[in-house]
């Protein structure tokens, strides 16, 4: 009760984010009370596309997406539906659901998609060491620029040269066993 103490680490961090998430669900519930409750999908979201970057851009196997920004979060919600996007939706098997979007290309555009993917198959014995994909829902976002006659055109790898038609990858985190990743490297948009 007389002095305070300097820790790092998730253990250390999981209840200043638990106490963020909460203020966010009021949050939401203030802005948004017609929405429901934000799901946790949707809150993962939030805190991946909010994050203060470390050290280089993208997720890596030291620090993992970055710093929890709640702040930033928060401005996101209060932000919905003029300058972010917050979208709580179900799909189904094969369906596609398309978003149309208008930007300048001058300024960033960023897109986080998550869900809550449903369990997996568990493997007997178990093994701590487990590579195989435990994934059920392989959800992809594609974006999709489209002409002056509203007709698709191929995808673009860099918007700013419209001769770099290639498809944009989001970023992944490799399986550093089956992938050869070296832990504390970055990750990249591969």
């Amino acid at each position: 009760n007389t002095s305070y103490e300097i820790k790092n680490g998730t253990s250390t961090a999981a209840a200043g984010v638990s106490g963020g998430i909460a203020l966010l669900h009021q949050y939401w519930n203030l802005k948004w009370p017609s929405s429901g409750t934000m799901w946790s999908s949707t809150v993962r979201a939030l805190l991946i596309h909010n994050v203060d970057e470390i050290d280089a851009p993208g997720p890596d196997y030291r620090h993992g997406w970055g710093v929890a920004n709640i702040r930033k979060a928060a401005e996101t919600i209060k932000n919905r539906g003029r300058k972010d996007l917050i979208i709580q939706n179900k799909i189904c098997n094969q369906d596609t659901i398309r978003i149309n979007l208008a930007a300048t290309g001058l300024e960033d555009l960023k897109i986080t998609l998550a869900w809550t993917d449903p369990a997996g198959v568990v493997t007997t014995p178990l093994s701590t060491n487990e590579i195989a994909a435990k994934l059920v829902n392989d959800l992809d976002i594609r974006l999709i620029r489209r002409n002056a006659n509203g007709d698709d055109m191929p995808l673009l790898l860099d918007p700013s040269d419209p001769s770099s038609i290639n498809l944009l990858n989001p970023w992944i985190l490799k399986n550093n066993i089956a992938d050869n990743v070296i832990p504390n490297q970055p990750t990249n948009n591969l």
